[in-house]
């Protein structure tokens, strides 16, 4: 889901802090937790907070739909509410509950707004622009209890009354400044005076984390990982960068943007078990896919809608050594001249990821059978028809660090001993 932009009438200020919370308990999680003689004033309500040098926030993946989720308490309520956190939306937004939203029906998170919240529906509507374009929403602060405070601080949310298969969502995608006010990421980095990043780090278990603030993966030695790649990252509507084109197992182009011109790519969080490739890219990938298939396999059990379709198949169906690594290729953000290559394996492109336990399915699409929203369709209507979605197979393969600050880049690492 690639966000919403909310026609905003009128300027908001307000604080935000977000509780978090392990799934299976009711603790929060902070981390790296440090004392200095020299600690950011906070505004009042937080000033016997301590530093923070980063925010940790535990991630469920949720299988049938490809999607990470993270769990928010509201007012003075103790039920958890499920959100997705989606690199493609600005606002954090909440499912009515069935006296604010009666035609509401929940889609991939199951949580409302608490039965006893007080919500008038005399507040102004106004209409999402993403997903189904009846989707409408009203703004309202919203209670939110604090680790070890007794005194619940109010922020504005907003709270969906009137969709068709609605989720909760906890949007960090770039805003404008305009939306700065309403915007959940640049609330908690001004907050907490963290360092504008934010890392993904999911580790095909429990271990999945959101880390909000400053964040260095270390090797096995505890040392700094130095394998790490960086390319450059457009703050504009999404979060994208520069695609220079893609390479087969063997590292010869299948798909060449430079030196002539790049491909833009969006890093989406909230694309659930998916890439979604140009129609005429995606034609071509899947033919050297299947070519390289056939090569290894000598009978085809693989149907034509796994092929095209991104039909589930039972995981003993695929053996990823029958299939082909597929290399995408970056402009290094030190020299736009070289190249960097990340390497995406046939265990993460052929994913569980909106199939569920025991199957699996090609998360490669394309634009036509992929339900854009409207923000989509306006990116599309820029003149950039040729662009790539990055949805969540892409964040299983790495870590993946968003760096905001400066000229702002993102850095590809490999995770495999920052899980441990």
């Amino acid at each position: 889901m690639l966000g919403e932009q909310v026609k905003l009438y009128s300027k908001f200020k307000f604080i935000l802090f977000f509780s978090v919370f392990y799934l299976n308990s009711v603790s929060y999680v902070y981390a790296d937790t440090t004392s200095t003689s020299s600690s950011p004033k906070y505004p009042k309500a937080f000033k016997n907070l301590p530093y923070y040098k980063n925010l940790s926030i535990p991630l469920k993946y949720h299988k049938k739909f490809g999607v990470y989720t993270a769990n928010i308490q509201v007012d003075e309520n103790n039920d958890l509410i499920d959100v997705i956190v989606d690199t493609g939306s600005p606002l954090l937004i909440i499912l009515g509950n069935s006296a604010v939203c009666p035609k509401c029906k929940p889609y991939i998170t199951k949580s409302t707004i608490p039965n006893d919240l007080d919500i008038s529906l005399d507040l102004k509507q106004t209409v999402m622009d993403y997903g189904s374009e009846d989707d409408k929403i009203i703004q309202k602060k919203l209670k939110i209890n604090f680790h070890k405070y007794d005194t619940p601080i109010q922020f504005d949310s907003h709270i969906i009354t009137n969709g068709i298969n609605t989720s909760n969502i906890l949007g960090i995608s770039p805003v404008s400044k305009e939306l700065e006010g309403i915007s959940y990421l640049k609330n908690i980095l001004n907050i907490l005076h963290l360092k504008e990043q934010f890392t993904f780090l999911l580790c095909g278990n429990k271990n999945n984390q959101l880390i909000i603030g400053s964040y260095q993966p270390q090797n096995e030695h505890k040392k700094p990982l130095t394998n790490v790649k960086r390319t450059s990252l457009s703050l504009d509507t999404f979060y994208t960068i520069n695609l220079s084109g893609i390479e087969d197992h063997n590292g010869n182009p299948l798909v060449k943007y430079y030196p002539n011109n790049y491909a833009k790519a969006i890093l989406d969080s909230g694309t659930g078990g998916l890439i979604v490739l140009p129609n005429n890219i995606y034609d071509f990938m899947i033919k050297y896919i299947r070519d390289y298939y056939k090569e290894n396999n000598q009978s085809d059990r693989l149907t034509h809608e796994f092929w095209h379709n991104n039909y589930c198949v039972k995981s003993n169906f695929i053996i990823n050594d029958e299939f082909p690594d597929i290399k995408l290729s970056f402009p290094d953000y030190y020299n736009k001249h070289n190249n960097i290559t990340i390497t995406l394996t046939p265990n993460k492109y052929i994913t569980e990821g909106g199939c569920g336990k025991g199957f699996r399915r090609l998360s490669f699409a394309h634009h036509n059978n992929y339900k854009s929203n409207v923000k989509h369709k306006k990116f599309l209507k820029q003149g950039e028809p040729d662009f790539f979605i990055l949805g969540t197979p892409i964040f299983e393969q790495y870590g993946i660090t968003f760096n905001l600050e400066n000229k702002p880049k993102v850095k590809f690492f490999n995770k495999y001993f920052p899980c441990q």
